[in-house]
């Protein structure tokens, strides 16, 4: 897939929140009287990390959609966690923020991914404070696959050895 595909004929202004060329609708203000603080402040976050960096170069929410798989992520759930209609289970803010690397080709930073996942944890708290610890939990299990992970990775691009530590 081509991900500039977002771009309009021409490249028509759509309008002042959206950049020239982009298509879809201009972004909507979150409505800070409804939604409590935390969700707020993950909203607005993740907006910038993720919806806005991704509409950047072009993905639309349906992009985003065909990429995870319209089973947990229609364009209309997209849109709903992007206003703060709808936060996002465990297993798909997962999935969102590995997606910034795979569809832009540069990562987070770990200060910005810890941010954005205390933030999210907060706003966690505020929906349903049981849920916490069950997420932070199955974030330190994903952390040791990782960690196991890159090192199998590493073990298996070292040389092998032999008698003693030298190469044949």
């Amino acid at each position: 897939m081509r991900w500039g595909s977002g771009m309009a004929a021409g490249g028509a202004d759509s309008g002042p929140e959206q950049p020239q060329g982009r298509r879809g609708r201009p972004r909507k203000a979150l409505d800070a009287q409804r939604l409590d603080p935390q969700r707020l402040a993950f909203v607005e976050a993740l907006r910038t990390v993720f919806f806005d960096r991704l509409k950047s170069e072009g993905i639309t929410y349906a992009d985003i959609s065909r990429e995870l798989g319209k089973g947990a992520f229609s364009p209309t759930t997209l849109s709903r966690i992007a206003d703060g209609q709808k936060l996002p289970q465990y297993d798909q803010y997962m999935a969102l923020v590995a997606l910034v690397p795979a569809l832009v080709g540069q990562p987070l930073t770990e200060k910005a991914e810890e941010h954005l996942w205390q933030l999210y944890l907060r706003a966690v708290q505020a929906r349903d404070p049981k849920d916490v610890p069950y997420y932070q939990y199955l974030r330190d299990i994903d952390d040791v696959r990782r960690r196991q992970h890159a090192m199998l990775v590493l073990r298996n691009s070292q040389p092998l050895q032999t008698d003693g530590g030298v190469e044949d």
